[in-house]
């Protein structure tokens, strides 16, 4: 017996559906909504497509038994200006709860690190909204090599 493989592919326009779907359970499953933004259909697929299709930007998908279970997006900017210092913002990630500890997000994590890698990319910048103490997000993004750029802070205006 051997565990199916997980395939990590560049998502496309026939993916948008199952993307939207797992945008969506990232939402509602991580009390987004607190923070007063929402999800809007119509938007996010709007977001999703120039994702998939823009040259400056990247989303990546996980396959299991032929489902999607996992994404991650990013886009390209220099540093400052910097045209000689690209930057990947990871802008989307999402593994299905219930595949945590497959190793899926780590493969997703590197293979956008390899992409942001082959499109001149100087550095891969990934975040957390965890950011109080030592938890097991920073601790992880540590072990991958990150080390801690910045706070963001939000305020409705």
């Amino acid at each position: 017996w051997r565990m199916s493989e997980v395939v990590i592919r560049r998502a496309g326009i026939d993916d948008l559906p199952a993307l939207l779907s797992m945008a969506m359970r990232m939402y509602q499953t991580q009390d987004i909504r607190r923070q007063g933004l929402h999800f809007h259909t119509h938007s996010a697929e709007s977001y999703l497509t120039h994702l998939v299709s823009s040259e400056f930007a990247i989303l990546l998908m996980a396959v299991k038994d032929g489902r999607p279970v996992g994404m991650i997006a990013g886009v390209i900017s220099p540093w400052m200006g910097e045209m000689s210092q690209l930057m990947l913002y990871h802008v989307l990630w999402w593994v299905e709860p219930e595949r945590a500890g497959e190793w899926i997000g780590e493969r997703l994590v590197k293979e956008f690190e390899n992409w942001g890698r082959v499109n001149g990319v100087a550095f891969v910048v990934m975040g957390t909204r965890d950011f109080d103490g030592e938890t097991a997000m920073i601790r992880w993004y540590r072990r991958l090599g990150y080390s801690h750029l910045q706070h963001h802070f939000m305020k409705k205006v």
